[in-house]
């Protein structure tokens, strides 16, 4: 998780955001597919982030502000990959960003 947050903020830092959000997407995708893993006691399946945090949220209960978070990163994805018809902008990439750090800050230090 750790590198692809690097990764989306080096990319932000470029004005790349497209990629940003894609990066901080991923990285809590990753931290999805490791709760997912432990919960479940085989692979994560390959599904998009929405999807993974539906399979995840059945079997733990995240605080609000995490879900909060997970979604934010989720809606700016959505918006950079599927490319609606306003392009994607620093606040979307900062949205993502948030989001993605807020997840993994709960992943790492709250969630045992």
């Amino acid at each position: 998780m750790k590198a692809f947050l690097f990764g989306a903020i080096d990319y932000l830092a470029k004005e790349e955001w497209r990629t940003s959000i894609v990066l901080s997407a991923i990285s809590v995708e990753s931290g999805l597919a490791d709760l997912y893993e432990e919960c479940h006691r085989e692979p994560a399946p390959d599904k998009p982030l929405g999807d993974l945090f539906y399979l995840v949220k059945s079997r733990i209960k995240f605080p609000s502000d995490v879900e909060k978070a997970i979604e934010l990163a989720n809606q700016s994805r959505i918006a950079a990959v599927h490319r609606s018809r306003l392009p994607v902008s620093q606040k979307e990439a900062i949205s993502a960003l948030f989001g993605a750090i807020n997840f993994t800050r709960w992943h790492v230090f709250e969630f045992s």
